[in-house]
């Protein structure tokens, strides 16, 4: 029978999960655990990929990932084969070390993103395995209360951002505490688990994107980037195609009315091509707030819809960088 196709497309999340084959423990020691989460960062800093939540549980692992590249599947294939690879050699053993490929449900962001996260972070809690989801070390939870310093690879921005600029974390709390809403616990528990979690809208727009096959190189049209284009590279590309001075990209226009596309469109694409975490983005931009870059990829995204003429352009744009 032919393994089932991914979606996968630019800038889809996803919650992403494997456990040990026999339902071994993946996860033996501190040590193992750290090798993990380094291989996290690597799928952020070689990959792209946007992570946003993560839990660590004995036998299995919880991850709240984002596609800037549309390459879930090359990195995924990464990580569970240089896992397995490192503890195959710490056991002096081979073999595989999950229960096979892992399970990736795709997420309607705009509408599942905070209770998702939730459901990550209280899994140690409905294991019983702490009495408070904030007790649990291996989890992201921590770094979203504040009290450890999150990972330069690990984005909080785009959850927090949902309770809004001041006292986020404490309404995040609030938000966690309150428990598991009754829709994702009838979700998860269905036998037959769904590919896609999110509303009827989500589902038909989805299915107009394209399915390919995670084999990338059986598939030729599979668009990977190995080595991302800098902040700076994009800048200066997207400022020769605006025919525009660099200092102006960099600068934010002040006023009502007052529109820098140029400047739009090489923020979009600095998060779109390297999905560096929305903090660095706003610090190479001069933006004194992430809040600033979401509303410039969401102005970036109504200019690419609204204007095919400059869709056209942004394409031309991307060739050039990525080439």
């Amino acid at each position: 029978m032919a393994r089932p196709l991914r979606i996968e497309y630019e800038g889809a999340w996803y919650h992403v999960m494997n456990r040990g084959a026999g339902r071994r423990r993946i996860f033996k020691t501190d040590t193992e655990r750290r090798i993990f989460l380094a291989l996290l960062g690597e799928l952020n800093e070689t990959f792209g990929v946007g992570i946003h939540a993560y839990c660590l549980m004995p036998n299995h692992y919880h991850l709240l990932l984002e596609t800037p590249r549309a390459n879930l599947s090359l990195a995924m294939r990464h990580l569970s084969g240089v896992y397995t690879q490192r503890m195959n050699r710490r056991a002096s053993t081979d073999g595989p070390l999950f229960r096979g490929r892992f399970k990736a449900i795709l997420v309607d962001a705009d509408s599942y993103l905070a209770q998702l996260s939730r459901y990550i972070h209280l899994n140690p809690l409905e294991a019983r395995l702490v009495r408070h989801p904030g007790n649990y070390p291996w989890s992201s939870y921590r770094a979203y209360l504040g009290r450890v310093q999150p990972p330069d690879w690990l984005t909080l921005q785009a959850v927090l951002a949902l309770f809004g600029k001041r006292g986020a974390w404490r309404r995040y709390q609030e938000f966690i505490e309150s428990g598991v809403d009754e829709e994702l616990q009838t979700f998860y528990k269905s036998n037959r688990l769904a590919p896609v979690l999110g509303n009827d809208a989500f589902r038909q727009r989805i299915a107009k994107q394209r399915i390919r096959e995670p084999r990338a190189a059986e598939v030729p049209d599979v668009r990977y980037v190995a080595t991302p284009p800098s902040i700076a590279h994009i800048v200066k590309t997207t400022a020769e195609a605006f025919k525009t001075p660099i200092e102006q990209v960099y600068t934010e226009y002040r006023g009502r009315g007052q529109r820098n596309v140029a400047r739009t469109i090489a923020i979009g694409l600095s998060r779109g091509l390297t999905g560096k975490p929305l903090r660095r983005i706003a610090d190479a931009f001069g933006m004194s707030h992430y809040a600033s870059v979401s509303a410039a990829l969401r102005r970036y995204k109504g200019l690419i819809v609204e204007d095919q003429r400059l869709a056209r352009k942004v394409e031309r744009i991307k060739k050039r960088l990525v080439q």
